[in-house]
């Protein structure tokens, strides 16, 4: 119960079990993911049907405004982390993978 919910991808969410622990899941899709994997569309319906299903897990997709909305505050979010990190990591480069995306 201390987890409600979290965004990540739905292959690792039932990969690793999470559904026993979280119940809701967000898609955004914005992360950049190190290792390459693929799915196909059909075990990606298969996989959320269980997660839902089979797990009671809620999966919320955002409207194009609602990500838009989001969006529209990553810059002042990068600069308010960019502050609070000075000297511990490099955001500027960060940023720069981000936006070659």
């Amino acid at each position: 119960g201390v987890v409600e919910g979290f965004q990540v991808p739905v292959t690792i969410l039932e990969a690793g079990k999470w559904y026993e622990v979280v119940k809701h899941n967000m898609r955004i899709d914005y992360q950049v993911l190190i290792e390459t994997f693929s799915i196909s569309q059909k075990t990606l319906d298969e996989t959320m049907d269980r997660l839902t299903k089979r797990h009671g897990m809620t999966i919320y997709t955002p409207t194009p405004a609602e990500y838009t909305q989001w969006a529209s505050v990553r810059e002042t979010v990068w600069q308010e982390v960019a502050e609070q990190q000075k000297g511990k990591i490099d955001l500027d480069m960060a940023k720069r993978l981000y936006e070659s995306q």
